[in-house]
């Protein structure tokens, strides 16, 4: 069994800086210039060629847990991409990646592929996708950069349907790859009654946790659920 997972395109991320170029001068060399609309041509080109699952190596981040998971009433999940041969294949394939926090905080720096000052060079809107700025370094992020191509080739790979009415794309990750569900500090019962009917329903392997606050740290621990109490 596949489960859908919701893949970025280069002008979906929430970050305003998220894939935006190094503007520089042109010194004559095919290098991105200062000229009007350089920025969003960049940015436009990596629609339709690569996709960005976004996940994060960080476990139980306070700021994250906020952030990212409903304000702490939410889940997590951890994803294993050794447990099966198809996400094994993208490690092989290099297209699970670490981003780059670069100190000195500088955007990437991108040239244009010959004289097409229209279209990037695929590797130049790939390493686009691995590249953030300073401010983001706690998150440890890594992105599974997926080409288009993988996706459109067959439905057992992804999909395209519309999620809260806009069209978007979904990558399938074999079931096996997901081997635990947490659920955050402020979930509520319910959650967790419909995390375990899921689990019993798709027959799967999951683990399910839950953080609590650590009594003399600012941060959580977690604790696996027992399957028949839950203490909020």
């Amino acid at each position: 069994h596949d489960e859908e997972f919701v893949v970025t395109s280069s002008v979906d991320f929430d970050d305003p800086f998220e894939f935006l170029p190094r503007v520089l001068q042109d010194d004559g060399n095919g290098r991105l210039g200062s000229q009007v609309g350089d920025v969003e041509t960049v940015q436009e080109a990596g629609v339709g060629i690569f996709y960005a699952l976004c996940l994060s190596r960080k476990l139980n981040d306070i700021r994250m847990w906020a952030q990212y998971g409903d304000n702490h009433k939410g889940l997590m999940l951890t994803v294993d991409f050794t447990a099966s041969q198809k996400t094994q294949e993208w490690l092989n394939s290099k297209w699970v990646l670490d981003v780059d926090y670069p100190k000195h905080n500088h955007r990437h720096e991108v040239h244009w592929g010959g004289d097409n000052r229209v279209k990037l060079p695929p590797d130049e809107i790939k390493s686009l996708f691995t590249i953030k700025g300073y401010d983001w370094r706690d998150q440890l992020e890594t992105r599974v950069v997926v080409p288009n191509g993988y996706l459109i080739r067959s439905p057992e790979n992804g999909c395209f349907k519309f999620l809260s009415e806009q069209l978007r794309a979904f990558i399938k990750v074999p079931q096996a790859c997901i081997t635990k569900v947490t659920l955050g500090y402020r979930s509520s019962p319910g959650l967790l009654a419909s995390v375990k009917k899921l689990k019993e329903v798709k027959r799967a392997n999951w683990i399910i946790s839950k953080v609590d606050r650590h009594p003399s740290k600012f941060e959580f621990e977690e604790n696996i659920v027992n399957q028949d109490v839950y203490n909020p």
